[in-house]
């Protein structure tokens, strides 16, 4: 009668088992519903797994082994490199050539320093009445970035009507404390947005210098820093588009679709 038993408790916990492999690496929808069930049975179970341990230690070892699938799966749940989103995780997709500015991205507060007037926060809404605004993505140990931060900076003098905002996605700290800057701005303060990290992902600065030239509430090119001059912004004001060279990076081709239509490539 004792070893019957031992044969029924046996057969319980592997079938325990079997159902816990089978939906922890064999289902990938339901999981919540897959947890839930999981964790009644082993509720309704561990009342008698102290007596069953007792008896036979291969019951413990499955009992055990059970107990740290049941957390694993939790843990492969709440992962979002699962396959599916994470709860409150959105995927961000770049605004490409062509597209309109959110509204939201208008009125977002953005973070700056060495602002003239000593504002810590300003936003793109502050620049949206400029015939033409620019933004800059940055860094300190960009070399390119800083010599193109500097031409913004003497360009702005003359050209009134477009906002020129460099962008960077390092810290106030971090850019203070950057020997680089001390190097290249101890003769001027530019002021900067920083902590920039949703803003670089919105607009896809995966490399800088990253140019981003906004017209009419449209990104209207991409650009490096080379293509910062006194004549290209003269084409962008005059709707010359087509005479911007673009920057030969973007994950949905639209910029190789531009410089086909521009006659470029």
């Amino acid at each position: 009668m004792q070893k019957l038993c031992n044969r029924e408790n046996y057969a319980l916990w592997r079938s325990i088992l079997s159902r816990t492999y089978n939906r922890l690496f064999k289902s990938r929808y339901n999981r919540s519903r897959t947890l839930f069930s999981f964790a009644v049975s082993v509720c309704f179970s561990i009342r008698s797994f102290s007596l069953m341990a007792l008896k036979n230690k291969g019951v413990l070892l499955y009992g055990l082994l059970c107990f740290m699938l049941f957390n694993l799966s939790t843990a492969q749940a709440q992962s979002p490199e699962n396959g599916e989103a994470a709860e409150g995780q959105t995927e961000i997709r770049p605004l490409q050539i062509g597209e309109t500015i959110p509204e939201e991205l208008w009125n977002m507060p953005l973070q700056v320093v060495n602002h003239p007037t000593g504002k810590e926060t300003i936003s793109l809404n502050d620049y949206r009445h400029k015939e033409l605004i620019i933004l800059d993505f940055w860094a300190t140990w960009c070399g390119s970035c800083l010599s193109s931060i500097r031409t913004l900076y003497h360009l702005s003098d003359n050209n009134p009507d477009v906002g020129m905002l460099p962008v960077a996605k390092q810290t106030a700290d971090e850019i203070d404390k950057a020997q680089s800057i001390k190097y290249w701005f101890k003769d001027i303060k530019q002021v900067s947005v920083v902590n920039a990290d949703f803003l670089s992902r919105i607009f896809n600065s995966v490399s800088v210098p990253h140019l981003v030239w906004i017209s009419d509430g449209q990104v209207r090119a991409i650009t490096n820093g080379l293509a910062l001059t006194q004549d290209n912004i003269d084409d962008a004001v005059s709707g010359r588009w087509f005479k911007i060279p673009l920057k030969a990076l973007d994950p949905y081709n639209t910029i190789s679709r531009q410089n086909k239509k521009g006659g470029r490539e």
